[in-house]
């Protein structure tokens, strides 16, 4: 079950609301266009690269690839937040929040 991007509800730590809404939006999309670019083709290819450089004695090169792990379905989701502490947001029935689990 993913959930779909909502770019309007959703607000990036790095940009506030400014006076215009329209202004708001438009670079909340390109800062979320540039967050899964960034993830895509940067920061989960050197995951992938680290996994299997750390986990290679237990056979980590038979392992599917680090994207095709992260976007199967999950049953459950533990996070490690709480809506108490951190900024509303929606999440899916799936996503169980826990603040303060140390693992």
């Amino acid at each position: 079950m993913t959930r779909k991007l909502d770019v309007e509800s959703i607000e990036k730590k790095i940009y506030r609301r400014s006076s215009s809404y329209n202004t708001y939006k438009l670079i909340n999309s390109l800062l979320t266009a540039y967050e899964i670019l960034y993830q895509n083709f940067i920061y989960l290819p050197r995951i992938d690269t680290i996994m299997r450089n750390h986990f290679a004695k237990v056979g980590a090169a038979r392992w599917p690839n680090i994207k095709d792990i992260l976007r199967a379905h999950n049953a459950l989701t533990l996070v490690d937040t709480h809506h108490l502490v951190t900024d509303p947001k929606p999440n899916n029935p799936n996503v169980i929040e826990i603040g303060g689990i140390h693992i």
